[in-house]
């Protein structure tokens, strides 16, 4: 592992960057999810605890808050692979049982398949007991070359005090 990345001892993976804005990732959106996401291989995961804002309805997590998060954590998938971030460009989520505010949950996803122009991804929402309660699958493809540059001078690592590069992906 390249001394430039940062190793979380408490997960045993490699925490990923950050932009401070990001409805999911991003510690300054009051609206968003804060979530910090971890790699190992082309394996990323995060942990999830909704709050009261993100409910549909009653005691419901609205799908698109379920969708969202899915999709990021498999988007970071295949960036490492390709050395390039990755946008989605088809996301299809089954819900199997209705996500409560409060409750922790883990996300995670793998790549399925690495092609030269896109790659199949598949995640889903666990909770601590290893219940079942949203899956999906993507395809995402790589940030045309240059682009991924220009995003890295929006991202940070929590706790690294300097510019995030391609290693870090």
């Amino acid at each position: 592992m390249p001394a430039s990345v940062c190793f979380d001892y408490k997960t045993q993976m490699t925490k990923l960057p950050r932009y401070k804005n990001c409805f999911v990732c991003g510690v300054a959106n009051k609206a968003g999810l804060d979530i910090q996401f971890y790699r190992e291989g082309n394996r990323v995961e995060c942990r999830w605890k909704p709050e009261e804002k993100h409910l549909g309805y009653s005691d419901r997590v609205h799908g698109g808050v379920t969708a969202a998060i899915l999709d990021e954590t498999m988007g970071w998938t295949p960036s490492a692979e390709y050395r390039r971030l990755c946008i989605s460009i088809e996301i299809n989520v089954k819900y199997r049982l209705p996500i409560a505010a409060g409750r922790s949950f883990r996300v995670e996803a793998e790549a399925l398949e690495l092609k030269h122009r896109a790659s199949r991804t598949q995640g889903r929402v666990v909770d601590d007991e290893g219940a079942l309660y949203a899956t999906a699958t993507g395809l995402y493809v790589p940030l045309p070359p240059g682009d991924t540059e220009k995003v890295l001078e929006y991202l940070y690592i929590e706790g690294i005090d300097r510019s995030v590069t391609l290693d870090d992906l």
